[in-house]
């Protein structure tokens, strides 16, 4: 196979940190054992900060011709970037790649480019080759409260991530870096566990006991003291510098007196200054070193006394793993991944709890044996993690997916008609989200009410047209695939297009008697010549005798749908029988899709009661989705009546749309003496709804 590695990992801003590493030492061992497949590196020339160091030592692997650079738009970061920009600078790493007639892609770190001219995303619009991905953690996801909900929500870097991780579930592969994470990408992303392989990591050799370490102009050079506890990767809340800080001051005056905190990471000196203060250190007691060489990482790790890794979640860890390699005595946390790493309980503790990492620093510093056991077992231990090892874990995986699906040649050009964002119209959401998968196989153009409006993110992936100009068009496209369903936004689509341009159906209501009366409105003859046509005599005779709301309630008025569709998707069984019930056995072209839905991830009860405002110990019921009078609101309201009449703390919600007429909750509740306690939100953005499912009981 040809094998395309996007290797910007190694250059944007992760280059220095471990997803860096583990980026370049990963490649390096694949192109050392290729097993006879054809490997190509592509790089962008617009990240030139580490381009040369990284060129030469590629070139030590790699003939220069395998060496493919690419040139995207510089202010590409997504933070910065107008998103058009952005774009186009991924439709040129795409085209770059393809022209190398890769047979898989594997993308270093999908999670790049939010602050620099890092693409990792694939254009939409564009056939998706096999793609393989490596999958470091979902922390920020498991971790809302710390990442998307706060700081990230705040400087826009929610959706980007959100994004990625859309790119992230559309590999074909992933190659996770640990078992922990791999069960993270299982359970977060209900990614399925054959499409999830564990590689580990590996420690490059270098890693080894240094004895330079102790020569006094080295440790003069990095403003080391003589002995100290060390800890590297600092700077960011779950790395918990401050859980360490506070138990190097609860350990007893001997030993505190003797060894000295080393935290090396990116931390603004003053707010260093204020954990130090904060943790009952005096200033002296704590060196801040912000940057340290790769070159000198291995004399810095032997020349510590001990290695502590108080993490409260890591994907693999690889700080720890380099620190037993040089014979360091290692401890860490007992969480996520660490375990796996230092495997061995003597050397875990709680992060969470600074007695409990103080109690583990104190009897390793104040047992020589322990402490010699230690550091033997982390050299043994660190001898099973190879780089070597990795690599035959993933071109076992790589040689094991299955054929790539062939694409007709130039793909088939498919009519899209569908309402779509920013419509308030789940419709429009679906399809925002189906439409990126269908690219993969299809040259897609979007018909849209209002093309002038459609959001940005699809209008720079696909061409978009006025539905009302699909008839003069029909003949540029192989197929066309309309999502109808029982409102507004879709009855151009059901009265002027589907009968004149035929195609498949996603039928997501079955009944459209709603989207036939709003059709009446503005149809020559009103409503009559239009039930007829959907329900014969019996449908104007229920019209006549007993009005518009008993044909509402009772009558389908599908019948034009799957008399004119090609062929029609229903999304439930259910769904699917009540079409055959209107038609009869010689339905034939139905087929049921499921409608695939991903479990969300949902911040705690305790976040999302907060920020919408519900005291804790509020009772919330609630009603989702749009507040039609088909679901009944009404008897919702007297059976929350019944159940929770005498206790004022319960309330009820309606979250969603109401019908025009709230009152058909409203109404209920004033009467059943609820005033206050019953919610009508309205539509609801995406992260809004997300909270109220998670504030719910």
């Amino acid at each position: 196979m040809r094998l395309v590695i996007d290797l910007q990992a190694a250059q944007s801003m992760s280059a220095t940190r471990g997803i860096g590493r583990y980026s370049l030492e990963l490649a390096s061992a694949m192109i050392r054992a290729p097993r006879g497949h054809d490997v190509v590196v592509a790089l962008n020339a617009t990240l030139d900060t580490h381009a040369l160091d990284l060129y030469e030592t590629l070139c030590e692997l790699l003939p220069r011709k395998s060496i493919a650079t690419w040139h995207g738009l510089r202010g590409s970061a997504y933070l910065l970037a107008d998103q058009g920009r952005r774009a186009a600078s991924g439709i040129i790493r795409a085209e770059a790649m393809l022209a190398h007639a890769p047979d898989v892609i594997h993308v270093s770190s999908m999670f790049e480019g939010a602050s620099d001219d890092t693409v990792t995303a694939w254009p939409p619009g564009l056939a998706r080759p096999r793609l393989v991905t490596t999958f470091y953690d979902a922390i920020p996801m498991i971790r809302r409260e710390t990442y998307l909900d706060s700081a990230w929500a705040a400087n826009g870097l929610t959706d980007w991530y959100l994004g990625q991780l859309d790119e992230i579930k559309q590999s074909d592969l992933l190659l996770a870096i640990s078992e922990s994470s791999a069960q993270e990408a299982i359970t977060h992303l209900q990614m399925a566990a054959d499409r999830v392989v564990n590689l580990r990591a590996g420690v490059s050799p270098r890693f080894i006991l240094h004895t330079t370490a102790d020569v006094p102009a080295f440790r003069a050079r990095l403003g080391l003291p003589k002995e100290y506890v060390l800890f590297l990767g600092a700077g960011e809340p779950r790395k918990n510098e401050a859980g360490l800080l506070r138990a190097m001051a609860l350990l007893p005056a001997g030993l505190r007196a003797r060894y000295r905190a080393v935290i090396v990471g990116k931390i603004d000196p003053a707010a260093f200054a204020s954990l130090v203060t904060n943790a009952g250190l005096e200033p002296g007691e704590a060196v801040l070193i912000p940057w340290v060489a790769e070159a000198d990482l291995p004399a810095l790790y032997s020349a510590a006394a001990l290695f502590v890794f108080p993490s409260l979640h890591e994907g693999f860890g690889l700080p720890a793993l380099e620190a037993m390699a040089c014979g360091t005595a290692t401890l860490a946390s007992n969480n996520s991944s660490l375990p796996e790493v230092v495997g061995d309980a003597d050397a875990l503790f709680d992060p969470t709890d600074p007695a409990s990492i103080s109690g583990r620093i104190e009897a390793v510093l104040s047992d020589p044996i322990l402490l010699e056991r230690l550091r033997a077992h982390g050299r043994a231990r660190a001898a099973t993690f190879t780089w070597e090892a990795c690599a035959v874990r993933a071109w076992d995986a790589l040689e094991s997916l299955p054929a790539p699906y062939a694409a007709p040649p130039g793909r088939p050009r498919l009519a899209f008609v569908s309402p779509l964002p920013p419509i308030a119209s789940g419709i429009a959401d679906y399809s925002a989200e189906l439409l990126p998968a269908l690219a993969a196989h299809y040259d897609i153009t979007l018909f849209s009410a209002s093309p002038e409006t459609v959001d940005a993110d699809l209008t720079s992936a696909f061409a978009v047209a006025a539905e009302a100009t699909l008839p003069d068009r029909a003949g540029e496209f192989d197929r066309v695939l309309y999502q109808i369903g029982n409102s507004e936004f879709h009855a151009v689509a059901l009265g002027g297009l589907l009968p004149e341009v035929p195609g498949v159906v996603v039928q997501h209501d079955v009944y459209l008697s709603g989207a036939l009366m709003i059709r009446s409105q503005s149809h020559a003859g009103g409503l009559p010549p239009l039930l007829f046509d959907a329900e014969g005599w019996a449908g104007l005779h229920l019209l006549v005798r007993d009005g518009l709301n008993a044909v509402l309630h009772n009558l389908p008025c599908s019948m034009p749908v799957l008399r004119d569709a090609l062929g029609v998707i229903a999304h439930s069984r259910h769904a699917a029988q009540m079409q055959r019930d209107v038609v009869g056995p010689e339905l034939r072209l139905l087929d049921v899709l499921p409608l695939l839905r991903a479990i969300p991830a949902l911040p705690t009860r305790a976040a999302a009661r907060e920020a919408l405002g519900i005291p804790a110990e509020a009772l919330v019921v609630t009603s989702f989705g749009m507040m039609a009078i088909t679901k009944c609101p009404d008897l919702v309201v007297a059976g929350f009546a019944a159940a929770f009449a005498g206790r004022p703390e319960a309330v009820l919600v309606f979250a969603g749309a109401p019908e025009p007429d709230a009152d058909i909750a409203l109404g209920p509740a004033q009467k059943a003496g609820l005033n206050g306690r019953v919610t009508v939100t309205g539509r609801l953005p995406v992260e809004v709804y997300r909270q109220w499912l998670a504030a719910t009981d």
